[in-house]
């Protein structure tokens, strides 16, 4: 029976990490599990291009959409591994399946830290991350009067100069 490879974490890293298992000749299962809904894809760009409407997501992406398919790369996008069982050899995703594996890579990355502070959970408050948070951005700025560029973490100086010109704009 051949050997399951599970990759835990969609995104660069394991997506990098599976398509490295089939380009070095690994001829058994390859499951690549992600939390979000869509294949892996590059973060900067959100910020920049896909931010300011000048790119699409798909531009992001960091293989064409059909690479998991022709590759045999059994994609669980939307799918979180929850826990691994070590002793059965089982990743057990989010929703109780549990798949069986002869090798894990737990390749889940990183997430943003959320500031605490008075008013940091009101409404039009983002992060950005995710393409869905990025989605959000855009769709508050264009029913907004008045925004602020992101200012925060080490991104602040090359995401603030991104900001869409369109977008209305407040210091």
């Amino acid at each position: 029976m051949p050997e399951t490879y599970v990759v835990a974490g969609a995104n660069l890293a394991g997506g990098t990490a599976a398509a490295t298992l089939r380009g070095d000749g690994f001829e058994g299962r390859v499951v690549l599990v992600g939390e979000e809904p869509v294949a892996p894809y590059e973060r900067p760009p959100l910020s920049k291009e896909f931010l300011r409407g000048e790119a699409p997501f798909e531009k992001a992406l960091i293989r064409p959409p059909d690479f998991w398919d022709m590759n045999q790369i059994e994609c669980r996008f939307g799918s979180r591994v929850a826990r691994i069982d070590s002793g059965s050899r089982e990743a057990i995703l989010d929703d109780g399946e549990a798949i069986r594996y002869d090798k894990v890579l737990v390749a889940t990355g990183l997430r943003n830290r959320t500031l605490r502070v008075p008013g940091s959970d009101l409404p039009g408050i983002h992060r950005l991350r995710t393409v869905a948070e990025a989605d959000a951005i855009t769709s508050t700025s264009l029913r907004s009067s008045r925004c602020r560029p992101p200012a925060t973490g080490r991104s602040a100086p090359r995401s603030a100069p991104s900001w869409p010109p369109s977008m209305p704009t407040t210091a």
